[in-house]
């Protein structure tokens, strides 16, 4: 997509992109003619702003996986900008650190980075893929990190079908594997949050694998289409976002076309997209389209939390209303009962502080900030005991 819209933006020729998600695409001087449907990696940090203000955490750490779709999740992370439209005190969360993890390292370097963590932090925001997630959850749960005090939250730009969220995401998969640690890794989930893009509802998929697959083998001659393929191959997660990109491009070419302008000139093209969804509701098939004055796409977010039988659920969604971030509670939750947490408590008010009350290694402990004076006591003590030898001594002679 680099060379495609740097090129682009040379020629003033527009480009709609449904896959790019780098944060470096929201330079639209650089790529002044790009208009993107999947949700930008920039929109990660206004998800966890919203997430730190509704669970009163304000610092995390943060550990990414090596391979690029999520050390760029991280490194998005780092880039807080402001929300639009959101008052400019609002603080920021911090991240008190960071630590590069692949799959081919042993538990014992694991355990170092945990160990590391505990020292600074108690809320852990895990840049990984969902799957991978068991591996480092055994780990801290030999470190005592899934009993309450601690919080995991696996946050990635992966994106599923319908039918890949039944099987990998909403069931048990991801600490189920048939095996000894099974019960262990059961309650190591306890304290993990999933957050991830939100697909597309089930009726809306079959819908478009049905259209996808009627039209496999249709044939029109003023279209220019490939052969059909002899076996049928189901759409990927993405093809829904190529889908509205295609259909948002016709709405603006039509509008173009009858202001008697010039549909292939990116920069005007570019210019339409940032107001279109201002000016008119756009229903596509990955829900309301709604194009910020960037013209990236404000999708929206979700967040599961493991049910009591293992498997995960919709907690709540972050979602975009009128170009403004907003959380929703789904799944009939409320603040008494959104989450659940180890040792059979549920609601927000069981969520850990980001910090011991003490703070980490007892720094804020009052006995330590505030050391009474005792020089007084001292002085007091040592007084008294002479007093009571001179008393002793007189009394020893007038007796002698």
């Amino acid at each position: 997509m680099k060379g495609v819209a740097l090129l682009a933006s040379q020629w003033k020729t527009p480009v709609f992109g449904w896959v790019s998600q780098e944060e470096e695409f929201q330079d639209k001087k650089m790529y002044s003619t790009l208009v993107r449907f999947l949700g930008p990696l920039n929109r990660f940090p206004n998800v966890m702003f919203h997430l730190q203000s509704l669970f009163k955490w304000s610092q995390f750490s943060v550990v990414y996986d090596k391979r690029d779709p999520y050390r760029a999740v991280a490194e998005a992370l780092y880039e807080k900008k402001s929300i639009e439209n959101m008052d400019s005190s609002m603080n920021w969360y911090n991240i008190v650190n960071s630590f590069k993890v692949s799959n081919d390292m042993s538990d014992k370097q694991i355990e170092e980075i945990f160990r590391q963590i505990k020292k600074y932090s108690r809320i852990v925001v895990m840049a990984l893929p969902w799957l991978d997630m068991r591996k480092y959850m055994l780990v801290a749960h030999k470190l005592g990190m899934s009993d309450g005090d601690y919080a995991f939250l696996c946050i990635h730009g992966d994106l599923y079908t319908y039918d890949r969220m039944e099987t990998d995401v909403f069931s048990d998969l991801v600490w189920r594997k048939n095996d000894s640690y099974d019960s262990i890794a059961k309650d190591a989930f306890e304290p993990v949050f999933h957050v991830m893009m939100k697909p597309l509802e089930k009726t809306h998929w079959n819908l478009f694998k049905k259209i996808a697959s009627d039209f496999t083998s249709s044939t029109n001659p003023n279209w220019n289409l490939p052969e059909p393929p002899e076996e049928y191959i189901p759409p990927d997660a993405y093809a829904p976002y190529l889908y509205d990109a295609t259909l948002v491009w016709a709405i603006l070419a039509d509008k173009i076309l009858k202001e008697n302008k010039n549909p292939h000139d990116g920069e005007y093209m570019f210019l339409k997209a940032t107001t279109l969804t201002d000016e008119v509701e756009v229903n596509g098939l990955t829900g309301k389209v709604n194009l910020d004055n960037h013209g990236d796409r404000n999708l929206n977010f979700q967040v599961l939390d493991m049910t009591e039988n293992g498997t995960f659920e919709s907690i709540l969604t972050i979602k975009y209303q009128n170009k403004m971030m907003q959380v929703e509670f789904v799944n009939n939750k409320t603040e008494e009962n959104l989450s659940r947490w180890p040792n059979g408590k549920v609601g927000i008010k069981y969520a850990p502080p980001d910090e011991p009350i003490y703070g980490f290694d007892g720094k804020k402990c009052p006995e330590q900030d505030e050391q009474p004076d005792r020089t007084f006591i001292y002085v007091f003590s040592a007084g008294g005991v002479v007093f009571v030898v001179v008393v002793a001594t007189i009394l020893y002679c007038i007796l002698k």
